[in-house]
């Protein structure tokens, strides 16, 4: 249950997310960030801390070929990587011999990528994206600033309003708010 939120703007990918921790029953607001960086990747995720750590402290993502399209190599090398290390890491659930994980934003080279619980690889058409419990109230938010306002884009105030928006409207969505974007720099609020 989480609010993450991403947008592409000028060549820079900017990822936001929320704190909390929750369940059905419990919430709790955590320190441990559920955006990073690894290497030249930024990402964002959602469903389980225990995938986001093993994201951050295990995931080694291969090189980047020059001579492969990027969406070509999330596809083939990227996820492939992230599929042998979550089966290590036990962290990838197999139901009727279908593999799944969780949902996360990857930020790589000025591009947004949606890795989604089947590993499917997605990008979408408009600069932004989120994914989480809070998303659909973070994609209107963002849909209202980046076509209905004008003036200067401010990529980070922009998320920041669209996690409040999340914040408001779902009670699994809560400060701090954490926005990180590439080149490696973060702000907290």
């Amino acid at each position: 249950m989480t609010c993450v939120v991403g947008v592409r703007h000028e060549g820079v990918v900017y990822i936001g997310a929320d704190s909390l921790s929750s369940d059905r029953v419990e919430a709790q607001v955590r320190l441990d960030p559920k955006v990073f960086t690894l290497g030249e990747f930024l990402i964002g995720f959602t469903s389980s801390w225990r995938m986001g750590q093993v994201l951050r402290y295990h995931f080694k993502p291969p090189a980047i070929p020059d001579d492969l399209d990027l969406h070509a190599y999330m596809v083939l090398h990227f996820v492939e990587e992230l599929r042998t290390t979550a089966k290590k890491a036990a962290i990838a659930e197999v139901q009727n011999s279908v593999e799944s994980l969780g949902k996360f934003l990857v930020g790589i080279r000025g591009r947004l990528f949606c890795i989604e619980s089947d590993f499917q690889v997605g990008e979408a058409q408009q600069d932004y994206a989120a994914v989480g419990s809070g998303a659909a109230y973070a994609l209107g938010a963002m849909f209202i600033q980046r076509h209905c306002t004008s003036g200067v884009r401010l990529p980070g105030a922009e998320l920041e309003r669209a996690l409040e928006a999340a914040a408001e409207h779902s009670p699994y969505v809560r400060r701090p708010w954490l926005v990180c974007w590439t080149p490696i720099q973060e702000v907290k609020s």
